[in-house]
C-alpha cells in the first residue's frame, strides 16, 4: 500500500496545550528550554502534511501515536540538579500519567534544531529518559544530524543494550527543512527581505557588484575571529561586507578568542605565523557592522531566518558562511540556515564549516558551485580545512572583481537550480521523518 493511502500518523496534545508559532505545543515552558515542537511548525508549510493528524490526548485511547514536546538547550539543564532544582519531569508532572492511559502512545523529543554534538550527549540523554521514569522504548529523539545514529549504535554496543529495549533516534538534516520553508516563503517581491530572484541577477548582468563577498557572523565564536583575522592578513576585508563581533560581545555567548591558539596551532605553521601577525590588531578593530551592532544583538535565535536588506546580496557575488560548528565529531555534521542563506540569495559559499558540508548537499540534490577550490571541505582534521580555507580566501584576493563578476555568472544555472533545490528539500525530508515515524510506531 502507498504511504499516501495509510491512515496519518496520530500527534498527540494536551488539553491544556498551548496554541503558538501557529501550533499545538506540548508542556511550552514547564521548563525554560522547552517550547514548540519545530517539526509540528514547520511540517504545517509543507506537503508531508497529509502524514499527520492533531489530536486531543484524551481522543487517542489506545491507539498509536506521538506526544511531540519540542527542547531545546542541553540535556544537562533537563535534569534537577544543584542549583537547579526542578526537572522537566518534576515538572511536567502529569505525562507519565497520559503515557499509562495510552499504552501505544509514543513520546516524541523533538530536538531537531540542535544536532547533539557534545562527546557525552547520548550520557546525557539517557540520563533525562531515566529522570523521566518512562519506558525507554517509548521515547523516541529527532535530532539534525544524520551521523549520531551510528554514534548512538556504539553507545548501545560499548553498553551491552540492543535497540529494541532502549530509545530510538532520527538523525537527519531537518534544519534544512526549517530553512527551506522559511526562505521560500519570502519569493514574493516586493518586501524588503525579499530573496534574489535569477530573473533580476539575469536582468543587470551588464552591471558589476561593488563587493567580492558577503559574511554574516554573530556569535563570537573562535571560527569567525579565524576568519577576520585572514580577511585582514590577505587584504580583503576592505573588498567586502562582513558583519563580525568582537570579543565584547554582549549577548548569548561567551566570547572564544581565547580558543584561538589551540586551533590556529593545527593549521600549518606558516599560515598560522600569518594571522597571528596580525590577531591583536584585528581583534582591536572589531566589531564590524553591516546591519546591527552585533555586540549588543543580543539572543541570536531571532535572527536565525531573518533576511537582511535584499541589496546586500546584490551588490556582492560569494557568500563566506561561518557554521555554526567547525569542530566536531567524525562523520557529523550540523547543517544550519546559514548555508541556506547563500542558497536562497544566489550566492555560491565559501564555508568554514565541518568536513564533507559540500558532499552532503551534493548527497541531498544541491550541485557544487566552486568560485574558488573546494577541497577543504574533504579535510576531516580542523587544522588542515583551516589551511586550505585560508588558501581558498587567498585565491579570491587574487581574483579581479571582473574575473569574480564573470565565475559568478557562468554558475548561474548552478545557483538558481540550487535555489530551488532549497525551496523542494521541506517534502524531501518531511516525507524521510512521516515514513521512519510510522515504521517506529507500535503495531
Amino acid at each position: 500500500m502507498s504511504m499516501r493511502a495509510e491512515t496519518p500518523i496520530d500527534l498527540a496534545f494536551l488539553d491544556d496545550a498551548v496554541f503558538a508559532e501557529g501550533a499545538p505545543a506540548n508542556l511550552k515552558g514547564v521548563i525554560p528550554t522547552c517550547q514548540v515542537s519545530p517539526l509540528v511548525k514547520y511540517v504545517e508549510q509543507t506537503g508531508a502534511r497529509r502524514h499527520f493528524r492533531h489530536r486531543r490526548v484524551s481522543d487517542i485511547g489506545d491507539g498509536p501515536g506521538y506526544l511531540p514536546v519540542g527542547m531545546f538547550g542541553s540535556p544537562h539543564h533537563w535534569i534537577a540538579r544543584e542549583g537547579q532544582p526542578y526537572s522537566f519531569a518534576a515538572k511536567a508532572t502529569n505525562l507519565r500519567m497520559v503515557l499509562e492511559r495510552c499504552p501505544r502512545l509514543k513520546l516524541l523529543i523533538d530536538y531537531s534544531w540542535e544536532a547533539g554534538q557534545d562527546k557525552n550527549f547520548l550520557q546525557e540523554f539517557d540520563g533525562f529518559v531515566a529522570d523521566m521514569q518512562v519506558d525507554p522504548r517509548r521515547v523516541v529523539l529527532l535530532i539534525s544530524n544524520r551521523g549520531l545514529e551510528a554514534r548512538y549504535h556504539t553507545h548501545l554496543a560499548n553498553k551491552s543494550r540492543s535497540l529494541t529495549n532502549s530509545w530510538q533516534l532520527i538523525g537527519t538534516d531537518l534544519f534544512l527543512m526549517y530553512s527551506g520553508v522559511e526562505f521560500r516563503q519570502r519569493r514574493w517581491f516586493g518586501r524588503p527581505d525579499t530573496v534574489i530572484s535569477t530573473v533580476e541577477v539575469e536582468y543587470n548582468e551588464r552591471y558589476r557588484r561593488p563587493h567580492k563577498f558577503l559574511s554574516l557572523n554573530r556569535r563570537p565564536r573562535w571560527h569567525r575571529f579565524m576568519l577576520a583575522m585572514a580577511l585582514t592578513r590577505l587584504n580583503l576585508q576592505r573588498q567586502g561586507l562582513s558583519s563580525m563581533p568582537s570579543p565584547a560581545y554582549e549577548g548569548d555567548w561567551r566570547s572564544e578568542h581565547h580558543m584561538l591558539e589551540a586551533f590556529g596551532r593545527m593549521m600549518d605553521p606558516a599560515v598560522w605565523q600569518k594571522l597571528k601577525e596580525v590577531e591583536q590588531a584585528t581583534l582591536a578593530a572589531l566589531p564590524w557592522t553591516i546591519d546591527v551592532n552585533i555586540d549588543k544583538s543580543g539572543h541570536t535565535s531571532g535572527y536565525a531566518f531573518q533576511n537582511l536588506n535584499r541589496d546586500v546580496f546584490l551588490r556582492s557575488y560569494v557568500q563566506i558562511v561561518t557554521e555554526s560548528y567547525m569542530e566536531g565529531l567524525p562523520n557529523e555534521l550540523f547543517l544550519t540556515e546559514k548555508i541556506c542563506k547563500a542558497l536562497a540569495n544566489l550566492q555560491p559559499f565559501i564555508c568554514f564549516g565541518m568536513a564533507r558540508t559540500n558532499a552532503r548537499l551534493v548527497e541531498l540534490g544541491f550541485e557544487p558551485v566552486n568560485i574558488v577550490y573546494g577541497a577543504y571541505d574533504d579535510e576531516l582534521e580542523v587544522g588542515r580545512r583551516l589551511t586550505r580555507l585560508y588558501h581558498a580566501l587567498e585565491q579570491l584576493a587574487g581574483m579581479s572583481i571582473e574575473a569574480t563578476h564573470e565565475a559568478y555568472h557562468a554558475a548561474l544555472p548552478r545557483l538558481s537550480h540550487n535555489q530551488q533545490r532549497l525551496f523542494d528539500i521541506p517534502e524531501v525530508l518531511g516525507e524521510e521523518v512521516a515514513s521512519r515515524l510510522r515504521a517506529m510506531l507500535p503495531g
